[in-house]
């Protein structure tokens, strides 16, 4: 029997390689440096992943209550919230900053994706109440990372 378990192991490998070879894969590379490409992948996903771009961005509403940021998407519109349009001369930014098509993640800390866009600009006006700057965790929409 030990026979056998070999031949079949013998034979799912050869299978395994020939369909990396009819694929255009170099069996030999495959398992090669298996710790070292693992940490090569670590290193480029935390370089180049859209969530090392994320901002944090603190804002503070102005005496008319109001961001002066106009957002626009939610779950209807099967999009993320995003910024629509701003109006950088009144807003009244604490850290950071945020740009026209910047995609919303994160309002004070709660998971905005999924939201309905009523639902966001509710939660914003009970945090108006507070009167304190709110935190805004975002993305630059389509971010493109720079390969070196």
């Amino acid at each position: 029997m030990d026979g056998d378990d070999s031949s079949n192991e013998y034979l799912s490998t050869f299978k395994s390689n020939q369909a990396a070879i009819n694929r255009g894969v170099n069996p030999n590379r495959m398992y090669k440096n298996q710790s070292r490409n693992n940490e090569q992948y670590q290193q480029h996903h935390q370089l180049h992943h859209w969530s090392s771009s994320i901002k944090e961005v603190s804002v503070a509403f102005g005496s008319n209550k109001l961001l002066n940021v106009i957002f626009l998407g939610g779950s209807c519109d099967a999009s993320f919230i995003y910024v629509a349009s701003i109006d950088h001369k009144n807003v009244n930014y604490k850290s950071g900053y945020l740009e026209e098509g910047d995609i919303i993640l994160e309002v004070e800390g709660e998971k905005v994706s999924g939201y309905i866009l009523k639902s966001f600009l509710d939660k914003l006006a009970d945090l108006a109440k507070d009167n304190k700057p709110i935190i805004f965790k975002a993305v630059k929409k389509g971010f493109q990372p720079a390969f070196n």
